[in-house]
């Protein structure tokens, strides 16, 4: 297994230099006695907690009236920025809003589509999800980040839906120059993949990728050089699946859909549920590897029964809350969010075999042993210097987990925080505050844009004294 270069792009050594150094429990006291690594301890900053020279502004908030005419709506979650013209910074946002039984559920405002008799090209029209594309004035961000920070920005240009009618898009992925967002649904004509462009500049007819079958579908990685695509699924009896297309250099056309069989293993998560305070012994070692076979699944739409339940038919694997998905030139990266002896989640690397592609390599790299230094990972990005940035979705309260962070791991193994979300959770809570989505850096490096879910319902562009590239 090689050690890829830093500077590989989407490279993940940091990950994969922790697990082959075997460090799999990590503690909070190791982490007070080592200050060095990360930025620092956090302050508070506004509506964040921060590192010292950290400075962030809120680009936009839910409820904002958008230059389309719309609020912003809530639930901000999976987002990609491109370059626009002249250096422009534009954000294409994923919402997770789904039926109305969904919005009521969760108290959340329905935007009135086609008020006034304006029609839209909605995906459905009894669902609210969708993307918004926000366009930023970079000199006039940097600008205010150079500032004061804490402020509302007044650097947007342009935002509106793009893509409207979709159920509960959570995150996808940017492939063939735009942003693929994924339906997390299994609900009748939902749980597709849908393509937008970052110079779509009104509500588009939905551009559905139909070939890849219809799932409770997360995240979404390309193998530029084969045209797989890799993808996740956010249920505790998730399959992990790809796309084999006819053709490498048509990745989105016609293809199979295919699960994976981990040989051996009926599930990768045999660990039953326990009281998260709990820290249990693990089955494997960090840096076990398992073989891997593919499974055709027969109806990739999904007409009579779900991809998973298929799948499992079939003798595919199951993976508690497949989320978080990257690339990285030679092998795809994946987090079980809910996976592993504390329920705290496991990091996954699957290398496929280039001269059988029916045959893989899948490596448990780690599984989270201490709850209270890294808690549920879900949304991943690699930094510019070569750490890998986690944001976290805890589901549960446990000893010291109170709170959601943007977490650092570097190189050689440590966790760092790098930003908190201090809203205090009412004491009758089961769960900790909003959870931080959609991580990612602007195309020049210098700015990290992430969004904290409802109630606070904001985008956020972070900037601090970032290190030089590895």
């Amino acid at each position: 297994m090689k050690r890829r270069d830093f500077l590989g792009l989407g490279a993940m050594s940091a990950i994969q230099l922790f697990a082959l150094s075997g460090r799999g429990g990590w503690s909070r006291e190791a982490y007070a006695q080592n200050p060095e690594f990360g930025f620092g301890p956090l302050q508070p900053l506004g509506e964040l907690h921060l590192p010292a020279g950290f400075k962030a502004v809120a680009v936009q908030r839910g409820g904002d009236i958008m230059t389309d005419g719309y609020p912003m709506p809530p639930q901000p979650d999976g987002m990609a920025v491109f370059s626009g013209e002249n250096g422009q910074y534009v954000l294409m946002r994923n919402h997770e809003l789904g039926s109305t039984a969904f919005m009521e559920k969760y108290g959340l405002p329905m935007p009135n589509f086609g008020q006034g008799g304006t029609e839209v090209p909605r995906f459905s029209t009894s669902c609210f999800g969708g993307v918004c594309r926000v366009v930023l004035d970079r000199d006039t961000l940097l600008g205010e980040l150079e500032g004061e920070g804490n402020t509302a920005s007044g650097s947007i240009r342009d935002s509106r839906y793009i893509l409207a009618g979709t159920d509960k898009n959570c995150s996808g992925g940017t492939m063939l120059g735009g942003w693929v967002t994924c339906e997390e649904s299994s609900d009748p004509g939902h749980g597709y993949s849908l393509f937008t462009k970052p110079t779509d500049t009104k509500m588009m007819p939905p551009r559905p990728i139909r070939s890849w079958g219809r799932m409770h579908r997360e995240g979404v990685v390309l193998d530029p050089e084969t045209g797989v695509v890799y993808m996740t699924e956010d249920r505790a009896d998730a399959c992990f699946y790809r796309h084999v297309p006819s053709r490498p250099s048509q990745p989105m056309a016609s293809g199979k859909v295919q699960a994976m069989v981990v040989e051996g293993h009926k599930t990768m998560d045999p660990y039953p549920d326990t009281n998260m305070n709990v820290v249990a012994e693990g089955n494997w070692k960090p840096g076990t590897e398992f073989k891997v076979t593919w499974k055709d699944i027969p109806d990739p739409q999904a007409v009579q029964e779900p991809c998973r339940v298929q799948g499992q038919a079939l003798g595919c694997t199951t993976f508690n809350r497949n989320e978080g998905i990257i690339w990285d030139k030679e092998s795809v990266w994946f987090i079980s969010s809910l996976g592993g002896p504390t329920k705290g989640g496991q990091i996954f690397q699957y290398i496929p075999d280039r001269k059988d592609d029916s045959k893989g390599t899948l490596v448990l790299q780690l599984e989270v042993s201490d709850r209270r230094v890294l808690s549920c990972p879900d949304n991943l990005v690699m930094s510019p210097w070569g750490d890998v940035l986690l944001a976290e979705d805890n589901y549960q309260l446990a000893e010291g987990v109170r709170y959601q962070h943007v977490r650092g791991l570097t190189p050689d193994g440590k966790i760092y925080d790098l930003v908190k979300n201090p809203q205090e959770v009412p004491a009758e809570a089961t769960r900790p505050g909003a959870e931080f989505t959609g991580l990612c850096f602007s195309p020049d490096n210098k700015v990290l844009f992430v969004n904290v879910q409802s109630p606070i319902n904001t985008t956020f562009a972070i900037q601090g004294p970032w290190p030089k590239r590895a």
